[in-house]
């Protein structure tokens, strides 16, 4: 291996250094828009479903009918009742890509939401 060396002395070692130094920053940036760019997606697949779940919500709240299925261009979501006395309301929301998120609802007799809880 030749080291190079100009009239001003040895460069070709500071120079690969420096290209180092550089690539890892490269790299490191290149991760961090990527673990950014998961985040972002996420975070909007999260919001997708929230509506979902509003929008089932929504409809059982509505309608007094045992079992909904709502499809949207986002995903479908389905509303059915699991007990009328409690009116306690079970909601699943499927996104297109899969992606899933249940809830359990109860409500009091007033219409005013009493327990929400996720997954279900």
């Amino acid at each position: 291996m030749f080291i190079k060396q100009s009239d001003e002395g040895l460069v070709f070692l500071p120079t690969l250094f420096f290209l180092l130094l550089l690539t890892i920053f490269l790299l490191w940036q290149m991760n961090q828009y990527q673990r950014e760019h998961a985040y972002m997606i996420q975070q909007h697949e999260y919001m997708q479903l929230e509506n979902l779940l509003h929008l089932g919500l929504q409809q059982a709240l509505d309608d007094d009918k045992d079992t909904i299925h709502i499809s949207v261009e986002i995903g479908e979501v389905s509303v059915q009742t699991i007990q009328q006395d409690e009116k306690l309301i079970k909601l699943t929301a499927v996104l297109e890509n899969g992606k899933k998120r249940t809830a359990t609802v109860t409500l009091e007799k007033s219409g005013e939401i009493s327990s929400y809880k996720e997954g279900l």
